[in-house]
Parts: C-alpha cells; structure tokens; sequence
C-alpha cells in the first residue's frame, strides 16, 4: 500500500492545491480510504503551501550577479558546483528559490518524525 498511497496523497494535494489556488468553491475529493486525521494533515500542509505560494518575496539581484559577486569577494568559500551552475542559473530566473514552511505537519507528525529520526521511535 506504501507507493499507491503516496501516489494517492499526492493526487489530492495536487487537487487541492489547484482548487485552492483557483478560489474553487468545490472541495477537492478525498480518497474513502483516508482516515479523518490524514485528511486532516493534507488540508493542513495544502493551507501552508497556499500561504506560502500567496506570501512570494522576490529579490532585488540576480541569480547570477550573486554568484558574481561570492566568486570576487570569496572565491574558497562559495560552494558553487562549476558542472551545475549554468543549468542551476537558468533555472532560477524567475523562480521560488526558498519555500521556509514552517508548521507544515501537524505536531503529531512532528513528534513522531523526531522520534524516528533520532531512534527512538
């Protein structure tokens, strides 16, 4: 059941997500198969996704100008990756470079994901 639910959980976050974004007054259809507190988590991390997609910050340099501008002032320390970075600028024109979703799980997830990281869990 693991990948199809991924792949169920994604599809109604996608769904979500559009509706949401779209200002749709239909609710995106949940799977029978969810339990109320998975509906619960996806709802909640859509919310925080629409946040922060409708909070956009942008920045007043460019990606490359940046890149520049570590490469003269501290060429050792730059953590630039010469095979990607071409690719990794024209990416970036115009894009999200930071999603900073704070409380995007709800705290029991929270917990247990701590607990399982550290090995206890």
């Amino acid at each position: 059941m693991g990948i199809e639910l991924t792949e169920s959980i994604a599809t109604y976050l996608r769904a979500k997500f559009k509706n949401e974004m779209a200002g749709a007054p239909a609710r995106a259809a949940f799977p029978d198969h969810f339990s109320l507190l998975l509906l619960q988590e996806c709802d909640h991390l859509v919310n925080v996704l629409v946040a922060a997609y409708r909070n956009r910050k942008t920045t007043s340099w460019a990606v490359d100008s940046y890149a520049a501008y570590l490469a003269d002032t501290s060429p050792k320390s730059t953590g630039r990756n010469e095979r990607y970075e071409e690719q990794i600028k024209k990416y970036l024109e115009g894009n999200i470079l930071v999603w900073y979703m704070p409380a995007c799980l709800l705290k029991p997830r929270q917990v247990r994901a701590m607990l399982l990281q550290s090995g206890i869990g």
